[in-house]
């Protein structure tokens, strides 16, 4: 079923941070970030070449070496203030915490307010924060039809709501999808395209979705044959096993990569029911948590992804996971799944950097939270 989203990020609240977050003397947070040595990714100029994914990884160099990404779901372009967007202070605190990637969440009605409009001032501020993000030494994923709230559709443009969200996307999304993609195909530290966040669609439909992102990636393709390209189940999470995900349906399939939203904590065997559907224990409201610590459950929850992955050559990352603050167990979840996560070799990204909810990894004077180092893992 459809879950709900935590609230994203209060925009007005922010109005009078702009200035706070630029000074110097936030520049690592009240509580400071110390430098460490980086146990995933590359240090911090290696933004020289592109990454490509394998059958098996969703982040290689030009030598065939694994880059583990791990990182912070960001929002860099602001609703109801154009052209304000993040300092490069922040990011120089994210990387000097051990991060080396920003997931960078996009609304589509602020960047193609209309069809065929697409927004000159919110191109230019998310050119400006992806220049922030590389000067810190940090990797950039661009999540790009940021789908959320009722039926998916907070942040869509009312000019391209056409029945659910997966219709949406597919008949309108293609032209903004691929202005990015030629906008940033030559460089090298945006390495990914998350073409959509979490398609709506119940009951759950696997095929149409993955028949949806096979349109949308041929219209990136047109203009960018070669960046990686992430793509998500039903809701972000939902199961792909035996006959509820044909991947035939994905014809385009080299440089894809799976991405899941894994906020699983137990309470079932796997996770998922027979129709594909979350079943047992999720954190994804803020104030649910770990009732009862099942490592074996949390790994079964990804193995149902990665054995249906084997068969068809792709490679899986995850694109989200997070705990609410004060939740039960709250410590203890994310030193499972970050164990679980390095133990299988895969890269993921925090929600979220720097929210008023609970999920924030920094405090509202920018302080990292106590728990924030576990996210980075060894």
């Amino acid at each position: 079923m459809p879950r709900r989203r935590v609230v994203h990020l209060c925009l007005w609240a922010l109005a009078g941070l702009v200035a706070v977050a630029g000074a110097a003397t936030l520049a690592l947070g009240a509580g400071g970030a110390s430098r460490r040595t980086v146990a995933h990714g590359p240090p911090a100029a290696a933004h020289g070449a592109a990454l490509r994914a394998t059958s098996t990884q969703a982040f290689v160099d030009a030598a065939g070496r694994p880059v583990s990404l791990i990182g912070l779901n960001v929002i860099p372009v602001w609703k109801g203030r154009p052209g304000a967007t993040w300092p490069r202070s922040r990011y120089d605190q994210i990387r000097a915490k051990g991060f080396t990637a920003v997931r960078f969440v996009l609304y589509w009605d602020v960047m193609e307010p209309a069809r065929g409009r697409f927004d000159r001032t919110s191109l230019a501020t998310l050119d400006t924060a992806v220049a922030r993000a590389k000067a810190a030494g940090l990797r950039v994923i661009l999540d790009e039809v940021h789908l959320w709230g009722n039926g998916g559709f907070q942040d869509v443009p009312r000019w391209a709501r056409r029945g659910d969200s997966v219709s949406t996307v597919k008949a309108n999304a293609g032209p903004y999808l691929a202005r990015l993609a030629k906008r940033y195909r030559d460089e090298p530290a945006v390495v990914a395209y998350d073409l959509v966040n979490e398609p709506h669609r119940f009951p759950i439909d696997q095929n149409a979705v993955l028949r949806a992102y096979d349109a949308l990636i041929a219209r990136v393709r047109a203009v960018d044959p070669r960046k990686i390209v992430l793509i998500e189940p039903t809701y972000g999470d939902t199961s792909i096993a035996g006959k509820l995900a044909n991947f035939a349906n994905l014809r385009h399939r080299a440089n894809v990569v799976w991405s899941i939203h894994d906020y699983f904590a137990g309470g079932s065997a796997t996770g998922y029911g027979p129709d594909g559907r979350q079943v047992g224990d999720y954190t994804f409201d803020g104030t649910a948590g770990y009732p009862t610590p099942d490592p074996a459950a949390l790994q079964a929850h990804l193995q149902v992804n990665l054995a249906k992955l084997r068969q068809v050559g792709l490679p899986l990352w995850i694109g989200e996971f997070g705990i609410g603050d004060g939740a039960p167990n709250h410590d203890r979840w994310i030193a499972d799944q970050t164990a679980i996560f390095d133990r299988l070799g895969l890269g993921r990204a925090w929600w979220e950097y720097h929210t008023s909810g609970p999920l924030s990894a920094t405090a509202p004077d920018f302080a990292w939270k106590p728990w924030v180092g576990m996210l980075v893992g060894g």
